[in-house]
């Protein structure tokens, strides 16, 4: 049973990255013989803030430029690692250049299936925040190592397109 803090005891609380946990539980079966290895991983997981709720400093912005080049081209924005789990915040978008309007999408990627288009809109806006339209959805967007966030812009006159995507870790 040693062997488990062995291969995290080099690391702080907060440097054990979600792929060192996840392989070391992976391989872990629901039986009797595992109790006390189960009972040590998930004291683990609540020492490293494994529980479901945001995990102190992983909230990021990630940041994707979109030219006028890749109009229609599907771009992955948000992806997670093996053991992560990540909620998407906020989005926003800012144009630069033309005055034409821009399509902006977001699809859900899982690999190997058709993506799931759950937003677009149309505008000729130079920022937009996208939360804040009524026909973005209300729940809250959930990715992990499975399914990402992938973006798209479409137009034929524009400079550039920078998402942005406000996520945290709750796993």
């Amino acid at each position: 049973m040693v062997e488990i803090y062995e291969q995290l005891n080099t690391k702080t609380i907060g440097e054990a990255p979600s792929t060192d946990i996840a392989t070391l539980q992976n391989p872990v079966h629901l039986q009797a013989g595992n109790k006390e290895l189960l009972a040590d991983i998930n004291l683990i997981n609540q020492a490293t803030f494994r529980d479901g709720r945001p995990i102190p400093g992983t909230g990021v912005v990630d940041e994707i430029t979109l030219t006028d080049g890749d109009s229609g081209v599907k771009t992955v924005l948000v992806s997670c690692n093996g053991g992560e789990v990540k909620i998407v915040n906020l989005i926003g978008g800012v144009r630069s250049g033309g005055s034409a309007d821009v399509t902006y999408q977001f699809y859900l990627r899982e690999v190997g299936k058709t993506d799931l288009n759950f937003y677009f809109t149309r505008s000729s806006d130079s920022g937009i925040l996208f939360n804040g339209d009524s026909n973005y959805p209300s729940y809250p967007i959930v990715l992990d190592e499975n399914v990402s966030l992938v973006v798209e812009a479409t137009g034929t006159d524009y400079t550039s397109v920078l998402y942005q995507a406000h996520t945290y870790r709750v796993r």
